[in-house]
Order: structure tokens, then sequence, then C-alpha cells
């Protein structure tokens, strides 16, 4: 998962004197009344403004909990670092909060403390814990189910499914008896849904006023059919009649060509093995036919039957010879 994006907006300069904390776009998460044994998620997002580079050094939690996560450790000016932290109500009841400590060691030594809190109901269960697709191909129909259940006083209902943009999601209830109900909560995973980290939520309208709204974490991992490595080629400085040639490898899970390549930047060319098959090895050629610099892309268009062609970004700084 890659948390670290650059921004294209202007960067803004933050004073010298300021504390990371500033950077983060907020430093306590309450998830409120939570089913107990759910798993809820939050993300801290700092966002470096500043015109130095930011670097995590370590991170802990004061309680097991919690279970704090950075896996893009250090940000560029414009860039983003993601602190994930996993609240686990498996392992308590009733009222905790907790501190996240993440200490960085650029631009300077500095430690800044992250707090979240909630309430973990014993009369709501979630199993499991929260809606994960796992590892999933771009593209394939899969389908979770999560059971929700209660046991009270109350004559509890979930009146209203809202699923993330996309997704299906429907609470068919399984059974009613005094002072207990249960519902499967089944959701789909759109074939549309992009590339990447999936990170979402489902809300759960319910006739409770204490909680008239549950939340349950959506995640998983959807795997492209097709991936370029690097997708991203550095040329650097190149002089006027130079020729510099960069090899990427294409692969996907079904055997396939390379059908066509579009894109409009004078003086590349592109070579591929030949045939069918799951792997290619693409070379591509830079002469510059003029100096300044050049941050564009071309696109590789593939036989995979629906596949939208694939975005390689090619940059370089052109000087005369």
């Amino acid at each position: 998962m890659r948390v670290a994006a650059t921004f294209l907006s202007l960067v803004m300069t933050v004073p010298a004197f300021a504390g990371l904390e500033q950077l983060f776009d907020t430093t306590s998460k309450d998830f409120g009344m939570v089913p107990h044994g759910s798993v809820q998620i939050h993300r801290f997002v700092l966002t470096n403004t500043t015109s130095s580079t930011i670097r995590v050094s370590s991170f802990r939690s004061s309680c097991k909990c919690a279970t704090p996560k950075v896996e893009v450790k250090s940000a560029a000016p414009g860039e983003q670092i993601i602190v994930e932290v996993e609240y686990n109500t498996r392992t308590f009841t009733g009222s905790r909060s907790m501190t996240i400590t993440v200490t960085f060691d650029q631009p300077r030594l500095e430690s800044i403390s992250l707090r979240v809190s909630g309430y973990s109901r014993q009369d709501v269960v979630f199993n499991p814990s929260q809606v994960s697709f796992g590892v999933v191909s771009r593209g394939k129909a899969t389908e979770r189910t999560l059971k929700v259940e209660y046991a009270g006083p109350d004559d509890f209902r979930i009146e209203e499914v809202i699923p993330p943009s996309g997704f299906e999601a429907t609470a068919e209830e399984i059974y009613r008896e005094p002072r207990k109900a249960g519902y499967n909560l089944k959701v789909k995973l759109p074939e549309t849904a992009s590339p990447g980290d999936l990170f979402a939520t489902i809300q759960l309208k319910t006739n409770d006023p204490k909680t008239p709204i549950l939340t349950v974490p959506v995640t998983g991992l959807i795997e492209a059919n097709l991936s370029a490595a690097p997708d991203h080629l550095e040329f650097g400085q190149v002089k006027m009649g130079d020729k510099l040639v960069k090899k990427i490898v294409l692969k996907a899970k079904e055997p396939f060509t390379l059908a066509k390549v579009v894109g409009d930047i004078d003086g590349v060319s592109v070579k591929s093995t030949e045939g069918e098959r799951t792997a290619h090895i693409v070379e591509i050629a830079y002469s510059p036919t003029h100096t300044g610099s050049i941050d564009q892309k071309i696109l590789l268009q593939t036989s995979l039957p629906g596949e939208e062609p694939l975005a390689v970004n090619l940059s370089a700084s052109v000087v005369e010879q």
C-alpha cells in the first residue's frame, strides 16, 4: 500500500518553530459506542507542508488493544505520512482510551501523541470483527458476510444500510427472539473497484437511541490485472543527441501481447518481446528532440479484453550537448 502521494498544489512552508503536531489533520479520534468484537480503524494523516523531509523513526501504543501501523515512514515536501490505528474491542468492554506515540528524527527529534478512545458495548457483537476482502483480483465478483448479533432488553433493529459508493450491502434478519436478534450483513465488492488498498466503511442505521449509527470497517487489497515494474522511468539529466534505454516488466495473470503505444513524447520508441505471454520485457528508448524538463506519460495498450491502457510516467531534464 503506497501512502505517500505528491500534491500538485503549491507547498506552503510552515515556520521552523512550528511543531509537527500542526501537520496532522487531527490528533484524536473518539469511536464512540462500538460493538464488542469489532475492530475500528482510523487514519491520522500528516501532510508535509514544510520545506524539509519528515521521517518517522518509531511508534508505539500505550495499550495492546490499539495497534498502530506506518508503512511509509518518510515524506518529502508535499507528501503524506499516514498513521493507521486499529482499535480492537475484542480485548475489553466498557470505556477505554489510549495514546499512540509517534517519534520523528527528521527534520528534528520530536514526539507526537495521538489519542484514540471508545466504548465497547457488550450487547452488540460483530463476527468477524470487520468486512475483510483480503487480496482480490480486480474485476472479480466477491462477497463477504458479517454477522451482527444483539442481546439486551430493547427491540433492536437495523433499519438501513449505507454502503460505500459502488458497493452493494444488505442486512438480512436471521433470527429474532425475546431480548435477542441477529442479522447477516452481506457486502459485494464492485467489479469496477480500482486497484490498490481498500479502506472504507459501511454505516448501519439502527433504532437504538444510544447508538443510532454502527460503523463497519471494510478492508482489502485489490490487485491489478496488469502491472508495470517500474511504472516511472526517471532518465535524469540527458544531453541532446544522447539515446538512453530503460526496461520495464509488464505482468498479467493471463497471456497477452502489447498491442499499441499511445503517447505524445517526441523521441520515444518502444520495443517489446513478442508472442502471448504473462510477462513481457519492454524497452523504452529516449532520444530528446529539445531541451527542458520532460514529465509526461505513455499508455501501453495490451490485448487483454476490457483492460484499460497502463500508464508509465517518464521524466527527464534535457540540456545542450
